[in-house]
């Protein structure tokens, strides 16, 4: 069984700012609009979080430097061989009536179907019993995420970045989630312990879409970057995802989820249908197994 480890997640989150950030006053250079390097790197390591920085032009120096995790369309040295640019995405907004985010973590979500992300990278290890549960916290204005599945199986032992990395005790394992400074949809995640980070560097959690009634969310794991139909031009999040490392959890993952533990199929035909319209790739979505699931070990709220 390949687990989760949560030095690599924290090591993330507390080390590749400081580095990147530390060194980029030595690295030369600007961008097409005159920034330098520590702007660059200042919104990547918060997220593309406006229209006009998710369509800044990116400098060789950076692209290499965040390798695969860098968008390589927007890189000038793009070299994937697409001459498109995938149509922009965004969370819904908090303006009128979009989101509300009360009537969003009311309920536990299961997932029907979802892409391979830092969390999950194996369809046939990691695609059972999965749900997603967000809490109220009474010490401070989080939210404790809760994140349960099984492994290999609907009877398979729970998921270890849920239960604990390596022995260490919930408190320090448990994860926390938030709105980032623009509200709304823009959601984001990171180990409690570091949720003062959040709003600046913890993992998106886009909500894309709801329904009228909160019984179906769309969620992505940030801007859907990744190429995979050019004509018409259809994108997803970052599927080259590294195993046994939740530190490569950014930017990657797409998940439909329902209120109903097993959703029917004319649910999920429109919400793919509307993942289409808005230029988003389905064809790397794959199923979730819900159906016997008993979600021993987790906290439901229905």
């Amino acid at each position: 069984m390949r687990t989760a480890r949560l030095e690599i997640g924290s090591l993330w989150l507390l080390f590749v700012g400081s580095l990147v950030v530390v060194s980029c006053p030595f690295v030369g250079g600007t961008n097409g609009h005159g920034e330098d390097a520590m702007s660059i790197a200042t919104k990547y390591l918060r997220g593309w979080t406006t229209p006009k920085e998710r369509g800044l032009t990116l400098p060789h120096w950076f692209c290499s430097f965040f390798d695969d995790s860098a968008p390589e369309h927007r890189c000038d040295n793009n070299t994937n061989g697409f001459n498109v640019s995938c149509p922009l995405v965004e969370p819904l907004s908090n303006q009128s009536t979009d989101f509300d985010l009360e009537r969003f973590i009311e309920r536990s979500w299961f997932v029907q179907k979802q892409q391979i992300n830092g969390f999950q990278p194996f369809v046939e290890e990691n695609f059972f019993c999965l749900v997603h549960t967000w809490l109220n916290r009474t010490e401070d204005e989080y939210y404790d995420y809760v994140h349960f599945g099984t492994v290999g199986s609907i009877d398979g032992p729970q998921q270890e970045w849920d239960v604990g990395f390596d022995g260490l005790p919930p408190a320090l394992s448990a994860w926390c989630s938030g709105q980032d400074e623009h509200g709304g949809g823009y959601l984001r995640i990171s180990p409690c312990i570091l949720r003062t980070l959040l709003v600046r560097v913890g993992i998106p959690l886009w909500v894309l879409a709801v329904a009228a009634d909160y019984s179906w969310a769309i969620i992505s794991g940030g801007e859907p970057e990744t190429v995979r139909q050019v004509d018409p031009p259809l994108c997803t999040t970052r599927l080259d995802v590294l195993p046994d490392a939740i530190g490569d959890t950014s930017g990657t993952g797409l998940w439909l989820m329902t209120r109903e533990r097993i959703a029917s199929n004319d649910t999920l035909a429109e919400m793919e249908q509307l993942l289409l319209d808005m230029g988003i790739y389905t064809g790397d979505l794959f199923p979730v197994v819900q159906e016997g699931c008993t979600y021993e070990g987790t906290t439901l709220v229905e």
